[in-house]
């Protein structure tokens, strides 16, 4: 079978992670890698990637509404309900972190360090702040929702847009898969909106660091069962 590369990256990092076990106690984790930097193609999705999930989220990034409620897939779903408060508020809303004023129009200020600088490394946009610590489970602005994403940083060079983006947290099953579309989608937007200010530039390796990159309990026999999909035989290390 030939697979997309990032079909096929995303499965030796599968199992690369089955082959690191955790500890007791874990957080409900299984499997975790620390420090895992893992280089991805633009535009292809990994596959076995919800396509209709994708747009619903993206939908309401869109949105910038730090409420997932009245949001067709969002509302619904067990892991944002989980990290919602009781009125439904969210921290990681990805869209309301990098388009919204409150958080310094980050979009924006990645484009323009591009534009004011082709070779600048500044270029950057910054999903979380200090006050999380204190925001993230405070029942007012969300419940046990520390924003994963920490920040990504975009360098032009040679013509070609690289996208790079640094996790503190990231489940390899549905996490990875499903951020790394949104990502996909930011760098596109970004080449987008440098060809409206006369940089033409094509999509480069979008580089993903992950401080975590971890395997729940609850999802390890989907991972089997998709690894055996693509006839890739993995001796369970637990």
């Amino acid at each position: 079978m030939i697979l997309a590369k990032n079909t096929s990256i995303y499965i030796d990092t599968l199992k690369k992670c089955l082959a690191k076990p955790c500890e007791e106690n874990s957080h409900g984790i299984s499997h975790e890698l620390l420090g895992k930097k893992i280089v991805f193609r633009p535009f292809h999705h990994i596959d076995g990637t919800s396509e209709e999930y994708v747009n619903n989220e993206l939908k309401w990034y869109d949105s910038k509404d730090l409420c997932i409620k009245c949001h067709k897939g969002i509302a619904t779903n067990k892991v944002w309900q989980s990290c919602a408060t009781d009125d439904g508020f969210v921290n990681s809303n990805y869209g309301w972190c990098i388009y919204s004023k409150e958080n310094y129009g980050q979009f924006y200020e990645c484009v323009n360090a591009i534009v004011n600088d082709l070779m600048t490394k500044q270029a950057c946009m910054y999903y979380t702040r200090p006050s999380i610590h204190k925001e993230h489970n405070d029942g007012v602005h969300a419940k046990r929702d520390m924003i994963c994403t920490c920040y990504t940083s975009s360098l032009l060079r040679f013509g070609k847009l690289e996208h790079h983006v640094h996790m503190r947290s990231n489940d390899i099953w549905y996490g990875l898969r499903n951020d790394l579309a949104w990502q996909q989608e930011v760098q596109v937007r970004l080449i987008e909106a440098l060809h409206v200010r006369d940089i033409r530039c094509s999509a480069g390796s979008i580089v993903w660091f992950a401080d975590s990159l971890h395997l729940y309990k609850r999802n390890y026999d989907n991972v089997m069962k998709f690894l055996e999909k693509y006839n890739e035989r993995v001796r369970p290390s637990d």
